[in-house]
């Protein structure tokens, strides 16, 4: 994406990233999200893992005026993000639990503090880093 940069153009990337998940005092919460995004997004390539490098793959490069910033989700049982997750791994329950990442009973636990308005949980990060092609 640099190389394609005109001299004087800047390159924004944004990704998600889920590491904000694992400071939860939920050990059910942050074992289900991991469980969930790797039954949902490995077998598409993606990790929703490796965004907070960013930063440092950017300052690797020629890019001038670099910059970041990062932010996260705060989530609530029974918040929409909250059953957009509970719905998305109840679509693919069995992929998760015959892949091994979690029990079923342990998906029923992390779906039932989904559904629980007195959880609260962060959920993933946004990174967005930039920079800019010489002129």
């Amino acid at each position: 994406m640099i190389g394609a940069l005109r001299p004087g153009g800047w390159l924004l990337i944004e990704e998600v990233d889920f590491f904000p998940v694992h400071a939860s005092a939920s050990k059910v919460y942050i074992d289900f999200m991991v469980a969930l995004s790797r039954s949902v997004l490995s077998p598409s390539g993606r990790n929703c893992f490796w965004a907070r490098s960013l930063p440092s793959l950017l300052a690797e490069t020629d890019l001038k005026r670099l910059g970041g910033e990062g932010d996260f989700a705060i989530l609530q049982g029974g918040s929409p993000i909250a059953e957009f997750f509970a719905l998305t791994a109840e679509q693919v329950r069995e992929r998760i639990t015959e892949s091994g990442d979690l029990s079923a009973e342990r998906l029923d636990e992390g779906l039932k503090l989904l559904r629980s308005s007195s959880f609260w949980a962060f959920g993933g990060g946004g990174v967005a880093v930039w920079g800019q092609r010489s002129e």
